[in-house]
């Protein structure tokens, strides 16, 4: 069923299994294939809460509990999108420091806190994006996003007469992201 696209149905019959069978051993897959079906069928608030709960009632079990929690995550990450495309930024950037502040794989709060400054860019609070961009390089130093995160915090900061906190950022983009701030700069320059 969730091949054909009938996801309604393909969760309704995976959730009869997780159900009904409590000591099964496809209770598990079951559970993930019921948010999978929410997820590939767009219900993105209830995939999220799915996902959540499966998390918590499989905690014991590492790996169901571990692709639960990232499931949990994508689903929060197509809310934003949503939200974003619905011409709503501060609603998406809020779900997405949520998924910044869980406890996910580093690089689901990386792009969750980068995403999050952007969307408080497009709604016109260059400061909540400055703070944003500069929590990013903060907490994650080695991300590949802290390079432009600190810099596009540093454009921020000067946009807004912080000239201070923008020259702070700038000179710890050329302290720990030297090879992106020579490129950068040299770009510029030219």
């Amino acid at each position: 069923l969730n091949t054909l696209q009938h996801y309604v149905y393909a969760a309704a019959a995976y959730q009869k299994v997780y159900d009904q069978k409590p000591a099964s051993q496809y209770r598990p897959a079951a559970a993930i294939n019921v948010g999978q079906c929410l997820f590939d069928g767009s219900y993105f608030d209830k995939a999220n809460s799915w996902f959540e709960n499966v998390a918590k009632t499989f905690a014991d079990s590492s790996q169901l509990a571990h692709k639960a929690k990232n499931m949990a995550a994508s689903s929060k990450f197509k809310i934003a999108e949503n939200s974003s495309q619905k011409n709503e930024p501060l609603k998406a950037a809020n779900v997405l420091l949520t998924i910044a502040a869980s406890p996910n794989e580093a690089a689901f709060q990386e792009r969750a806190l980068f995403e999050a400054a952007v969307q408080f860019q497009s709604a016109d609070s260059l400061l909540k994006a400055a703070r944003t961009f500069e929590r990013l390089a903060q907490s994650h130093p080695k991300s590949e996003l802290g390079d432009k995160a600190l810099y596009q915090a540093a454009m921020m900061r000067e946009s807004l007469q912080d000239w201070q906190l923008a020259a702070h950022n700038y000179l710890t983009l050329v302290e720990n992201y030297a090879e992106f701030a020579a490129s950068r700069f040299s770009s510029e320059g030219a």
